[in-house]
C-alpha cells in the first residue's frame, strides 16, 4: 500500500534533498578550495571543484613570463635568456608542487579577489605549505606589488625576495 503523501510533502522533501546533497547550487563567485588540473604558468593555474573550472593567478608574487615578453628590468635587471629559463623552471616547480593537489585559497580584502585580466587573485596553501611564499623564498619570483595591495602580507613577501637575494637563490644566482 502506497502512504497518502501530499503534493507540498513531496515538494519540500525535494528542496531538502538538494539542499543536503548541494545539487542545484550555484557555483560560487570566489571559490575556497578546489584541485589544481592545471598550470599555466609560474603564477598562475587552474582548479576545478564540484561546480566549474576557475583561473587563479598567485597573488603578490610574479614568475618570468613564459608567453610574452621578459623585462629584466621587474627583476633587477638580470639576463633575459636567462629568465626565460626561470620561466620554465617556476612552471616545472609549480607543476610539481601543485598538479593533482586540493589547494585552499585566501583573498586579499583589500586588493580585490580579481585582477586585471579576469583571473582570481589569491595565496595559495596546499600540503607543501604556501606557494606564494615558496616561489619568493626559493627565488623562482619577485614580489609583484600593486598600488591596492596593502594587507600583511605585503611586508612578508619582501622580506622573502630579499632574502632569496642575499642567499642568491633561484633567480637572483643564476641571472645575475
Amino acid at each position: 500500500m502506497i502512504p497518502d503523501i501530499s503534493l507540498e510533502a513531496v515538494i519540500e522533501l525535494l528542496v531538502m534533498i538538494l539542499a543536503l546533497t548541494g545539487l542545484g547550487a550555484e557555483a560560487p563567485e570566489h571559490p575556497e578550495q578546489g584541485t589544481v588540473t592545471e598550470v599555466v604558468d609560474g603564477d598562475t593555474i587552474k582548479i576545478e571543484n564540484s561546480y566549474e573550472t576557475y583561473t587563479i593567478r598567485f597573488l603578490g608574487v610574479d614568475t618570468p613570463e613564459s608567453n610574452g615578453a621578459v623585462h629584466p628590468s621587474e627583476f633587477r635587471n638580470t639576463s633575459e635568456s636567462c629568465l626565460r629559463t626561470y620561466a620554465d623552471n617556476s612552471k616545472a616547480y609549480t607543476q610539481q608542487e601543485l598538479l593533482g593537489k586540493n589547494v585552499t585559497l585566501n583573498y586579499d580584502d583589500v586588493s580585490g579577489k580579481t585582477g586585471s585580466f579576469g583571473r582570481l587573485l589569491a595565496e595559495v596553501e596546499y600540503d607543501g605549505g604556501n606557494i606564494n611564499e615558496n616561489l619568493l623564498e626559493l627565488g623562482y619570483a619577485r614580489f609583484y606589488e600593486d598600488e591596492r595591495y596593502l594587507d600583511n602580507r605585503k611586508e612578508r613577501y619582501e622580506s622573502l625576495e630579499e632574502q632569496a637575494v642575499k642567499k642568491e637563490k633561484g633567480i637572483w644566482a643564476d641571472c645575475r
